[in-house]
């Protein structure tokens, strides 16, 4: 069994698995130890220990809330130290009790202490302007967290020099459980093992797919160079310590393709990650400018050809990067003029909150983009609260505008199902299905225009499992139709993306048995599959005529082509 131990809502959403394959009664036990009166980390290792002594155990996640609190307070500096202080006892007791006769435990447990972020530091000379309260941006140290493992088969006094990741803790605590971890984009950290244990490379992990071109982001196996984007094969870019979620488009202007990266070598301490977009020929690989400086390490680009040969750029992030649990994010969209030597200029920005990859299509001049993000809400201050609405999501289209006045127009969103208190979306009845049901959390739009009409896909989640909806508009574009529920299994792969290709819509599911399906759509009809036989997927790119699944055979992680269906 595992379990999951907190006190705090946070983590309410980790208990179950979105994988079809896996149902609740394979999750985790929910633990919250918050109460009227004591939230604080003693409660959290109180309900370790009281889970260790009934035994049967394999795995326990276990989240010190009190300490990110004290962390994020914007008034007292050294609070994040005085709660590091407070639980620290504790834990050490409860360890140390775990490494007794008494417990029977000592031989057969392992413990991971790991920060879950760095912090932020504004550079502002003013100290009393310091703000440390936030996290997650490029500043020195904002990216350097600790890491402690003790326990059989650990070596003893080690110090890992090596870059590691919060991906890797996962993979390595599943690799020390004998676990096999195959979705995982993590590598095992094996410098802390002191027999090395027998690890497969992760493979590839991102694709994407425009026509005959195919951009893969594959893991190497490496610490020092992690992933590493190709296209059509060929390596691009320079050698990083990662380059993740590329993506592609065979524009009129030549071939373009924008990954993010993230430096092999830390600059000043700071471990910044970057945008980068090249245009490739048979001459080589040309870098392109692009508008964001720094970026959020879950920053992806969205290509699509613009008016003229114009090529759009879209993507969601902020001005520098931070990831802030109740700070507005912005979409924008941008575009890349080939008759003005590529340079690059801002169409148009929304702000959002925690908002998802957009994606854009042209309709003649008319440049439109659809996004997903969550309902926010507001207490009787007027703070923004996102507590349970950052778990509400909702899909959203917009034109963008050729001149300020039309910057930006909305033109449909969804509502979800239940939306919290003095959210925006509190007065509106939830958008229904084909079926006459309303969802709680909708992902991964996808846009495509064709002759005219616009087309939307998105992945949803509810009671009925998972599954994707579809939706379509004529100009003006102001009136969409009633979201057609694409799939009625239940059995959608949720963490992959739909994707069009032409009028035809692809998406994967598990098949009865347990394998993945490769399905096709089109308005009106209905869906047709095919059996790939993986055991599991990562990512899925569509062309005209052929589907490209990321998937598991038992052993390895292969890009495959399938006719599409």
């Amino acid at each position: 069994s595992t379990h999951l131990v907190a006190n705090t809502m946070h983590v309410d959403a980790l208990f179950a698995s979105v994988y079809p394959g896996s149902t609740a009664a394979s999750g985790a036990t929910l633990t919250t130890t918050n109460t009227d009166t004591d939230n604080s980390d003693a409660t959290v290792t109180s309900a370790i220990r009281a889970i260790l002594e009934a035994g049967d155990t394999p795995l326990i996640v276990a989240n010190l809330h009190d300490i990110d609190r004290s962390g994020h307070s914007t008034t007292n500096r050294g609070a994040y130290a005085h709660g590091l202080e407070a639980a620290a006892p504790e834990l050490a007791a409860t360890w140390s009790w775990i490494q007794s006769e008494a417990s029977g435990l000592a031989d057969t447990t392992a413990l991971f202490v790991v920060a879950d972020h760095g912090r932020h530091e504004w550079d502002d000379d003013d100290e009393g302007s310091w703000d440390y309260s936030s996290h997650g941006d490029q500043c020195v140290g904002c990216r350097d967290i600790p890491i402690f493992v003790s326990g059989p088969g650990i070596r003893k006094g080690a110090e890992i020099e090596v870059i590691a990741t919060l991906d890797d803790v996962g993979a390595t605590a599943a690799a020390l459980l004998g676990v096999p971890l195959p979705h995982a984009t993590g590598r095992v950290i094996t410098e802390l093992f002191e027999a090395t244990p027998d690890v497969s490379t992760p493979g590839p992990a991102w694709l994407a797919r425009d026509g005959a071109h195919l951009a893969v982001s594959e893991a190497q196996g490496l610490a020092e160079l992690r992933y590493r984007v190709s296209i059509d094969g060929r390596p691009v870019g320079a050698d990083v310590l990662a380059a993740e979620e590329p993506a592609i488009l065979d524009a009129e202007a030549g071939l373009v393709s924008c990954w993010r990266e993230l430096a092999l070598q830390p600059s000043e301490g700071a471990w910044p990650w970057k945008p980068s977009c090249a245009r490739l020929d048979d001459s080589g690989t040309t870098a392109l400018a692009t508008i964001p400086r720094e970026i959020a390490p879950t920053w992806r680009a969205t290509l699509a050809p613009g008016p003229g040969d114009a090529v759009l750029l879209a993507w969601a992030d902020n001005s520098d990067g931070l990831v802030e649990a109740a700070g507005f994010a912005e979409v924008t969209v941008a575009s890349w003029d080939p008759s003005a030597s590529w340079e690059p200029s801002v169409l148009g920005r929304q702000s959002a909150i925690f908002p998802g990859h957009p994606t854009v299509a042209t309709v003649g001049d008319r440049v439109i983009v659809a996004w997903a993000a969550s309902d926010a809400g507001a207490d009787e201050s007027g703070t923004v609260t996102l507590n349970p609405a950052r778990y509400t999501r909702h899909v959203a289209v917009s034109a963008v505008g050729s001149t300020p006045a039309e910057a930006w127009t909305p033109l449909w969103r969804s509502f979800t199902e239940s939306c919290a208190a003095e959210a925006e979306c509190n007065d509106d009845a939830p958008t229904t299905d084909s079926d006459g049901a309303a969802w709680g959390r909708m992902e991964f739009p996808d846009l495509t225009a064709s002759s005219g009409v616009l087309a939307l896909a998105w992945v949803s989640w509810g009671e009925g499992g998972v599954t994707v909806h579809a939706t379509a508009s004529e100009p003006p574009y102001s009136a969409w139709s009633t979201p057609t529920r694409v799939d009625d299994t239940g059995r959608v792969l949720g963490h992959i993306e739909p994707v069009w290709a032409g009028e035809r819509l692809h998406y994967a599911r598990l098949a009865g048995g347990g394998t993945v399906e490769v399905c096709g759509w089109s308005s009106g009809g209905t869906a047709t599959c095919i059996d790939t036989g993986a055991l599991g997927a990562r990512d899925l790119a569509s062309g005209p005529g052929v589907v490209t699944l990321l998937g598991w055979d038992g052993e390895t992680w292969t890009a495959a082509d399938y006719a599409a269906p």
